[in-house]
């Protein structure tokens, strides 16, 4: 029978072998499990709860149905296996299965159902082990020699085990519940009995030592070696070899299983190796015969195959004839054929050597030269002896007959051009020699062995390093000179000369100089395209040593000086002159951070402002609308990004951001000129204010936050103001602020502030009045810092006016800003 797992089976494997409840045995058969099923396709023809699960060992528990000779009659074909109402896995015979029960006259018989479940890693795997135990006219089967249970723990001594391949026959299995399983279609597969021992292992491979054992060991094709263990925790388990693997580098050899094992061999057990009978197969397998092993082979030329199998040497069919005897013969003369290896001498070869000067050989073949030998002449056909001429030049090493060429003296080279060597043996050679030609594209930079050179029209297009003034549609010849004999490739002159283009340059080592080109009398004239003679025209200027430079008239309308430059300044290039940025009628300037490349959050946030002494009033700035209850508000800035802001005491807040880096970031900034519309009223307390309706305002000051109720009944508890003057302060009275509520009081524990860019050369006091009467002063004691002095309380009522008077004595002050903090109440 064939057993699937269901998915539900497998999800229940994860948290260990589950615990079956059941056994469904159906009517339906020769179907494929589905692992979707959730219960069997038949009818149920009988029921009955499996045995507790018996652990097999660490890897595999067996569950077993028992039926007896009480059971019965009916014909089963599937079996569904549950854990409570969960259908766990589902087993399939190809034809129904009769079980029978003992009546009066007839012998029922008795079925045994195994369900065996291996859970190696996460890899689950099941197998049946049904035995009809017995009809003598039924044998148990097994699909695999993989899913044969232990000698020693089964029911039934014989099985009939499928196997991998289609066409191979299916065998026995046989025992006798002790040693080891038998098969009737497997030999050893090298020597009877051999056993190999493991030197590693794992679930799915073992490994032995020994590489060469892999070419002997290797199966032909699926089920063609099957292993099986003789001692260890894995006595009579057996597995068929997938492969088997040369490991040269360790000298072993891998054999690789179909199936895994529940539990993994230990170092130093022991397994046998069959080999499946090559006729047990719908087709003839038969290996190919090799030096090592016997096998099936082909009749090529020169053989014959007698009826009885012999093969014999056809020397009839071998081109040539088949060699009998080398010079071998008996005592009547008849040829000998030998074997072995056949040593031959001369005195065997029929016409070898005859003789040497006369000599002949002796009956060895050897040949004993007692006068000398004169070789024949040489000829220009003819090898033979020479002798040297005197004067020739030649000479002959007594001892190793080695011929060489003297050089010295007149015995070298004859003549050069018609000159003849001096006593040394040299020619002095007047002229150039072997004029090479160039006629292809060339780096005249790279043209400096010493000679002249023809330097076709076609070479010129595409060469580089040419002389500016050359013509490319004319032949040119290029000389080159060395200018140091005793070394004439490091320092040397190029000379080009063309019909209308001459010019020469020199070269040391890797420097190389510029073209000289002389005057001619037709100069080229420089093109865009084409490069030439040129005039010095307006605008430029030429010195003496040729260099060409431009020659500037005006810029801006202002012409250069004596040595040629121009000086501008703000109005000549229409720039903002720079008394004017920051000044009254100039413009605002931005403030930078102490480390403009700091790319700091806070710093691009807090600077690159218009600073607030150049403000005539501090600037306010909505944010987002705020949730009062949950202190938050949330806004997106034009670069995409969604900011969500916690206000905090002392006029600051958190802001915090994702710029897509996936880790929000969060920067604490000051609140200064911040506005936010309270869009859901709750009890969050800001610097001291906790009271907040749909409609209030909240404004970041320096250092504090305000309210602005949305109710006039309820007035703003603090207000700060500052008052800028961006440069000299002229005599005035400046309208500061404009009391809204019905009484204003002072606190100088509130920060009061005032500062100049520049300090005052003399005391400047500036008056504070509140509907014309003084109430406080700021005074600049030659420091930019002036000292706000408040004595006492204010009380104003509504429209007060407060005025910031400044005297006349204050052209020197600049950059004024005062800073005035008041609490308000009803």
């Amino acid at each position: 029978m064939f057993i699937q797992l269901t998915t539900a089976g497998l999800a229940l494997l994860q948290s260990g072998p589950f615990v079956l409840t059941g056994a469904k045995f159906g009517s339906a058969y020769d179907y494929v499990p589905d692992p979707a099923q959730t219960d069997i396709n038949g009818a149920q023809v009988y029921y009955s709860v499996p045995g507790p699960a018996f652990p097999v060992n660490g890897n595999v528990v067996r569950y077993s149905v028992l039926m007896d000779r009480s059971v019965g009659d009916f014909d089963f074909g599937e079996i569904g296996f549950f854990a409570g109402a969960t259908l766990v896995a589902v087993a399939v015979n190809s034809s129904l299965i009769h079980k029978g029960k003992t009546v009066t006259g007839v012998d029922g018989n008795m079925i045994r159902v195994d369900a065996f479940l291996s859970m190696v890693g996460t890899t689950y795997e099941m197998w049946l082990n049904l035995g009809d135990t017995d009809n003598k006219y039924v044998v148990a089967s097994a699909d695999l020699v993989d899913y044969l249970p232990p000698v020693h723990d089964t029911e039934a001594n014989a099985f009939i085990v499928g196997s991998v391949a289609d066409d191979m026959l299916a065998f026995f299995a046989y025992s006798d519940r002790s040693g080891i399983w038998a098969f009737d279609q497997y030999k050893y597969s090298t020597v009877i009995g051999h056993r190999y021992n493991v030197v590693a292992a794992s679930a799915m491979q073992v490994t032995i030592a020994g590489a060469d054992l892999a070419a002997q060991l290797d199966p032909e094709g699926p089920g063609a070696r099957i292993l099986q263990f003789t001692t260890g925790a894995c006595y009579s388990i057996c597995r068929n070899i997938q492969q088997a693997l040369e490991d040269e580098v360790n000298d072993q050899c891998v054999l690789i299983f179909n199936t895994p094992l529940a539990v993994v061999p230990a170092v130093g057990d022991e397994f046998l190796v069959y080999n499946r009978d090559p006729l047990s197969t719908t087709t003839i397998n038969i290996p190919i015969a090799n030096r090592n092993d016997p096998g099936i082979v082909r009749i090529g030329d020169g053989l014959e195959v007698e009826p009885d199998g012999l093969i014999y040497v056809n020397r009839e069919t071998i081109p040539n004839g088949l060699v009998y005897s080398i010079i071998g013969k008996d005592t009547d003369g008849n040829p000998v054929s030998l074997q072995g290896d056949v040593v031959l001498h001369i005195r065997d070869i029929v016409g070898g050597v005859a003789s040497v000067n006369g000599q002949v050989p002796d009956a060895n073949g050897n040949v004993t030269i007692s006068t000398s030998y004169t070789l024949p002449v040489a000829s220009p056909t003819v090898l033979g002896g020479v002798r040297i001429s005197p004067g020739s030049g030649l000479t002959i090493d007594p001892g190793t007959g080695q011929l060489s060429i003297e050089a010295s003296g007149q015995e070298g080279v004859k003549t050069i051009n018609g000159r003849s060597p001096d006593g040394a043996g040299n020619a002095q050679i007047l002229g150039l020699i072997d004029p090479q030609d160039i006629t292809t594209a060339t780096d005249f930079n790279t043209v400096r062995w010493p000679g002249i050179y023809n330097v076709e029209q076609g070479a010129i297009a595409g060469s580089s390093n040419l002389p500016v003034l050359h013509v490319p549609t004319e032949r040119a010849t290029l000389e080159v000179a060395p200018l140091d004999a005793a070394d004439p490739e490091s320092a040397i002159m190029q000379r080009w000369t063309q019909a209308n283009a001459t010019a020469w340059r020199f070269i040391s080592g890797t420097t190389y100089g510029a073209w000289f080109n002389p005057a001619l009398g037709s100069q080229i004239i420089a093109t865009t395209t084409r490069l030439g003679s040129v005039k010095v025209g307006a605008g430029l200027n030429i010195a003496i040593d040729g260099t060409l430079s431009s020659k500037v008239l005006t810029v801006g309308g202002v012409s250069p000086d004596g040595t040629g430059n121009i000086e501008v300044d703000a109005s000549t290039i229409n720039a903002i002159p720079y008394p004017e940025k920051g000044a009254q009628g100039g413009v605002a300037t931005l403030d930078a951070a102490p480390d403009p490349d700091s790319h700091d959050p806070v710093d691009e946030f807090v600077y690159g402002r218009i600073p607030y002494d150049q403000l005539a009033l501090r600037a306010l700035a909505y944010k987002a609308d705020w949730d009062a209850s949950t202190n938050s508000a949330v806004y997106t800035d034009d670069f995409g990004t969604v900011h969500t802001l916690e206000l905090l005491d002392n006029g600051r807040f958190n802001d915090t951001y994702d710029e897509g880096g996936g880790t929000p970031s969060t920067v604490e900034l000051p609140g200064l000129g911040s506005v936010f519309y309270t869009g859901v009223p709750g009890s969050t307390t800001l610097d001291g204010v906790s009271n907040w309706a749909v409609g209030d305002l909240v404004i970041g000051l320096t250092g504090k936050w305000i309210k602005v109720s949305s109710v006039s009944a309820v007035p703003v508890q603090e207000l700060q103001f500052g008052i800028s003057i961006p440069n000299e302060v002229t005599p005035s009275s400046v309208l500061f602020f404009q009391v809204v509520a019905d009484t204003l009081t002072t606190d100088n524990t509130k920060g009061h502030r005032a500062s100049a860019r520049i300090a005052p050369t003399t005391e400047v006091v500036f008056e504070i009045q509140v509907d014309g009467v003084q109430v406080g002063t700021v005074t600049f004691d030659n420091s930019t810092t002036g000292v706000v002095d408040f004595p006492v309380p204010v009380s104003m009522s509504p429209s007060s006016e407060i005025l910031i008077l400044s005297p006349a004595d204050v052209s020197t002050l600049y950059g004024l800003a005062i800073y005035l903090t008041f609490d308000i109440g009803v």
